[in-house]
C-alpha cells in the first residue's frame, strides 16, 4: 500500500462514442468515501487483477451496464497507464468472483494528459451502448505491470480495514468478517482476500441507465459525531449505536417531477414480476410489500425519505428489503428502483 493522493479532479472518458441513454447515469458507491489508502495488492510492480464484489442485497435487480467509475492514482502522471475493466459474476461458491465470465470488457488509457507528479483522478468510463450484466456482480481491474514501481505505475483508492486506522469501515459483528475486495497477481491461479483483509472496499462503482436506491445512514460510528454514510455500512444500522436511517432515490427522467413510493418486504420473490421498465422484486404475499412512504421528486427525478430511527424498527423486523416504486403522473410511466436488503441489529 502506498501513500495515497488526494483526489485533483473528475475526468470523463467515452469509448466508442455516445451511449443511447433513455434515463441517464445512475450509480451506488461501495463506500463511504473515508479514503485511507490506495493498493495494487502483494504483486507490487507485477501485472494483476484486483476485484471488487458488491455485497450481496446492495444492488439487486435488472441492470444494463454503460460504464464504470473509478479512482486511481499514478506515482507519475506523466506517464500513460492502460486499466481493463469488466464486470464479473460471482463463482458458484457465492463467495468468490468469476473471473472467467467477463461483460463489457473495455481498456482505457489514463493518465499522460500533462500532469506531472504523483495524482490520482476520479474516472467516469462509459462505453457507448448498455449491456445487460449479472443481478450479483462485481467489478475485475487489471492493472499493467509497473516495472518502475513505487516511482511510477497506477494503484487503486479504497477505504481499507487497516488496524487502528480511524478511516476503516465500521461494520457491525456478525458482519465484519465478509470480504468484498479480492487479488490475483498475473501466473496465479488462486483468487486472494485483498491485503488478506475483511471489508476492504475499492473506489469503483458500475454505471447504469436504470433508477437506484441508496441506503443512508446518520450514524455515530465512526466516533465524530453525526456522519451522512452511503457506503456498505448502511446495509446493517443499529438500533443500539443510535443510527438512522433514509433512502435517496435516483429516478431519472421518467421519475421528473413525479413520485417515488418506497415500500418493505421481508424477502424477495424467487421469479420477478416483471413492470413496464425494469422488474418488481418485492415478496407479494400479505401483508407485504408493507408502504413506508411516498415522496416527490424533483425536476430531475431525485427525492429522499424522511429519517428513520432505526430503534423504532420492531427487533422482528430489522432484517428486511426496500425498494421504490417511481410514477410520473404527467407522463404516465412507472418504473422500479433496485431492491436493497437492510440486515440491522
Amino acid at each position: 500500500m502506498m501513500r495515497f493522493r488526494s483526489v485533483t479532479g473528475l475526468l470523463l472518458l467515452t469509448l466508442l462514442g455516445s451511449s443511447l441513454l433513455a434515463h441517464g447515469f445512475f450509480e451506488k458507491a461501495f463506500s463511504n468515501r473515508k479514503i485511507n489508502g490506495t493498493v495494487r495488492g502483494i504483486a507490487k510492480g507485477g501485472a494483476t487483477d484486483l476485484f471488487m464484489m458488491q455485497p450481496k442485497g446492495y444492488l439487486n435487480g435488472k441492470f444494463s451496464a454503460v460504464g464504470f467509475r473509478l479512482t486511481a492514482q499514478d506515482e507519475e502522471a506523466a506517464t500513460q497507464e492502460t486499466v481493463t475493466l469488466s464486470y464479473i459474476p460471482y463463482a458458484k461458491d457465492g463467495i468468490h468472483p468469476d473471473p472467467k465470465k467477463e461483460i463489457l470488457k473495455s481498456s482505457f488509457r489514463l493518465f499522460g494528459f500533462g500532469d506531472k507528479g504523483q495524482k490520482a483522478y476520479n474516472f467516469l468510463l462509459t462505453v457507448g451502448f448498455p449491456q445487460s450484466i449479472p443481478q450479483n456482480f462485481g467489478i475485475k481491474i487489471t492493472l499493467p505491470k509497473a516495472p518502475k514501481w513505487p516511482l511510477d505505475g497506477p494503484s487503486i483508492h479504497g477505504q481499507l480495514n487497516l488496524p487502528n486506522d480511524s478511516q476503516r469501515p465500521r461494520v457491525p459483528a456478525p458482519f465484519q468478517k465478509e470480504v468484498f475486495a479480492f487479488e490475483r497477481p498475473l501466473g496465479q491461479a488462486n483468487i486472494l482476500p485483498l491485503g488478506g483483509r475483511s471489508l476492504d472496499v475499492l473506489e469503483t462503482t458500475g454505471v447504469f441507465i436504470e433508477p437506484v436506491l441508496q441506503t443512508v445512514l446518520v450514524s455515530k460510528a465512526y466516533g465524530l459525531g453525526e456522519e451522512t454514510l452511503k457506503g456498505i455500512e448502511t446495509l446493517h444500522p443499529s438500533a443500539s449505536r443510535g443510527d438512522k436511517l433514509y433512502f435517496e432515490i435516483q429516478g431519472g427522467q421518467i421519475g421528473a417531477s413525479g413520485f417515488g413510493i418506497v415500500y418493505l418486504s421481508s424477502s424477495l420473490l424467487k421469479t420477478p414480476l416483471p413492470g413496464p421498465v425494469g422488474e418488481w422484486y418485492l415478496n407479494l404475499t400479505p401483508p407485504f410489500p408493507f408502504f413506508l412512504e411516498a415522496t416527490t421528486l424533483g425536476p430531475f427525478g431525485k427525492g429522499k425519505t424522511k429519517l428513520y430511527p432505526f430503534s423504532l424498527f420492531p427487533k422482528i423486523f430489522r432484517n428486511f428489503w426496500v425498494q421504490c416504486v417511481i410514477l410520473n403522473p404527467a407522463t404516465k410511466e412507472m418504473e422500479f428502483t433496485d431492491s436493497v436488503r437492510i440486515q440491522g441489529l
